[in-house]
């Protein structure tokens, strides 16, 4: 009895690279597409217009503050982020485990969703703000 070769639908050529295009062009159209609408927004008016919008007052007050919040954070991040790597490394300890978890959750929970937790706990109606 003769063994038969199972084909599959990526074995053709023509369909393995129509397949690939494919991918292709929708990952280019879902990540390059807002790239170019934002810029397309943002130079609607020309240089001018960018650059006035680049320096005002607000705008400026929101990337010196983003800077100096990342010039506190970033540090105080890699001290505690070395420190507790090596500790859990290093040492066994009760609620070993629980700290584990706790460093995984932002690698697990979506970035949306953090942000709307921050804004339903800090936001004008939240439970602190």
């Amino acid at each position: 009895m003769a063994v038969r070769k199972h084909r599959r639908v990526g074995d053709n050529p023509l369909v393995r690279r129509t397949l690939i295009g494919i991918a292709v062009g929708l990952t280019v159209l879902l990540l390059f597409m807002p790239l170019v609408l934002i810029f397309v927004q943002a130079f609607a008016e020309g240089w001018a217009g960018y650059v006035s919008n680049i320096l005002n007052e607000y705008t400026l007050h929101a990337i010196g503050l983003t800077l100096v919040v990342a010039l506190l954070t970033v540090p105080l991040n890699m001290v505690f982020g070395v420190f507790l790597a090596w500790l859990v490394t290093r040492f066994r300890f009760p609620g070993r485990k629980l700290l584990t978890t706790l460093i995984d959750i932002p690698f697990a929970v979506s970035p949306v969703v953090a942000g709307l937790l921050f804004l339903l706990l800090y936001g004008s109606n939240g439970w602190v703000g």
